[in-house]
């Protein structure tokens, strides 16, 4: 019982029993209760933190929920576009043939 760790671990248990000995009760208003409790951040402000996270979360989620879930329009593609191109125009009698002035042919 010589060695430094058994010295240490006696003064370690007196220095545990004279604390608890001496120590305030938890009832009592001691400066250092006070002194954390001005520094410390009141629980309705982490409340209302807590909530808008929570919101801002549940919108991040349904965000990501909605662009995984989404899809690409269908369009249709022509397998030979060039046909839209055959045949003459001028050959045409009126009102046969669609308005195609706005056709746009996408390459895919």
């Amino acid at each position: 019982f010589s060695t430094p760790f058994w010295r240490n671990t006696i003064l370690l248990s007196l220095l545990a029993v004279g604390f608890y000995k001496w120590a305030p009760s938890p009832n009592q208003d001691v400066y250092l209760t006070r002194w954390l409790a001005q520094y410390t951040t009141p629980s309705e402000i982490w409340a209302t933190i807590n909530q808008k996270h929570l919101l801002l979360s549940q919108q991040a989620s349904d965000n990501t929920i909605l662009q995984t879930d989404a899809k690409r329009p269908n369009v249709h593609r022509y397998r030979y576009p060039q046909i839209l191109d055959t045949g003459s125009p001028h050959l045409q009698p009126v009102g046969r043939v669609a308005d195609m002035s706005s056709t746009a042919v996408k390459s895919g």
